[in-house]
């Protein structure tokens, strides 16, 4: 095996694929990273055997040839280098010399048919995304995902759903607490519906990936066990969580009561403001609702904490409806709000014990929902 590329290059594929190294794996051949030269280009890989990583670097082949090195020395010693040409070669004995410029190093690796298979995931249908919207669609969906064991492993990933008539897909998130939802239009020749929950590690890693290729385009392909996320010259494989996804639509009200529009900047500051005297652990803060004139009314922000006192603040907004008062954890308002694109956002309620549901005012693919806290 012989090939070369710019240092930049390879850094970068390298760090890409080093996110499905698992730490605590007791497999050495799990720590390392296979290097495979063919086609006119390097391909690296790494896996922990639920996730798949495999970037591909374009350059100059002189042979073909594969070799799996520990990712950890390779990957520290492959950035001190210069930003110039690296070249790569491998003798019989799998040893790996490297050189650039006035560097040169030499790296014991270990035979390449001892690196695990990387599941494959049939290419018979696709989607096609804008990068960056699938970006925003994760992002705003994944914050409410917990990796906590207690959680039930459905609520674990988040949810996705494809309709073939809207040719749409839905990504959703819940810790049993708040949920939250985004809708985004996509590119495909699927006919048929199609529902899966995607693990939090291989959304988490999608996103670094999605940050490195802003521009352009994404494919995803799914089948009943696997799915497949290709971006630029990355591919990630990762195995589906199996189990239905909560029916999450019964608990979004089709009704409210009481609709209220705020400015978002100023909610923020008002909910972190009195959300200093919430109570450790609880978070909580009271939101009362009230009319004043038609269509205008406040909003007015309390808490209290024996030990600290008591803040409020009033703010203005626009309401129709009721007047009603509602207790909230602030955290995860503001949460919700670090989200929204939006300068503005409508919060929709039926009353105290029933989920508030923050909407943003302009963008209608997308819901933020919070569950009240009971006294």
């Amino acid at each position: 095996m012989k090939f070369s590329c710019l240092q930049e290059n390879l850094s970068k594929g390298i760090q890409t694929a080093l996110s499905a190294i698992s730490k605590e794996s007791g497999l050495p051949i799990l720590s390392t990273l296979l290097l495979k030269v063919e086609h006119n280009s390097l391909i690296i890989s790494a896996t922990n055997l639920e996730i798949g990583i495999t970037s591909i670097i374009r350059g100059k082949v002189e042979t073909d040839g594969c070799i799996a090195i520990d990712a950890r020395i390779f990957a520290e010693y492959i950035s001190l280098l210069p930003k110039e040409k690296v070249e790569l070669e491998v003798n019989d004995q799998f040893v790996l010399h490297i050189t650039c410029e006035n560097y040169s190093t030499k790296i014991r690796g270990v035979n390449p048919e001892d690196f695990p298979l990387i599941p494959t995931c049939e290419r018979t249908s696709s989607l096609h995304f804008v990068s960056q919207e699938l970006k925003k669609s994760i992002q705003s969906t994944l914050f409410v995902v917990s990796s906590h064991e207690r959680i039930q492993p459905e609520l674990r990933g988040l949810y996705f759903y494809y309709s073939p008539t809207e040719k749409t897909i839905t990504f959703a998130g819940s810790d049993g607490h708040r949920l939250t939802e985004k809708t985004i239009s996509v590119e495909s020749n699927i006919k048929d519906e199609y529902t899966s929950i995607i693990p939090l590690k291989t959304a988490q890693e999608l996103l670094k990936i999605l940050s490195y290729y802003p521009e352009g385009s994404c494919e995803l392909w799914v089948s009943d066990t696997q799915i497949l996320f290709i971006c630029d010259q990355t591919e990630i494989t990762s195995k589906l969580i199996h189990g239905s996804y909560p029916d999450y639509k019964s608990i979004i009200p089709a009704t409210t009561t009481t609709k209220a529009v705020l400015e978002v900047k100023e909610a923020m500051k008002a909910f972190k403001t009195v959300g200093l005297f919430s109570k450790n652990d609880v978070y909580d803060i009271t939101l009362e609702f009230s009319s004043l004139t038609e269509g205008r009314g406040e909003l007015i922000c309390r808490a209290s904490n024996a030990t600290l006192g008591e803040g409020n603040v009033v703010v203005p907004i626009e309401i129709k409806g009721s007047n009603l008062e509602i207790i909230l954890n602030y955290r995860y308002l503001i949460e919700g709000l670090s989200q929204c694109d939006d300068e503005r956002i409508s919060f929709e309620l039926i009353d105290n014990n029933q989920p508030c549901i923050l909407k943003p005012l302009k963008q209608k693919n997308s819901l933020y929902l919070v569950m009240p806290i009971r006294e």
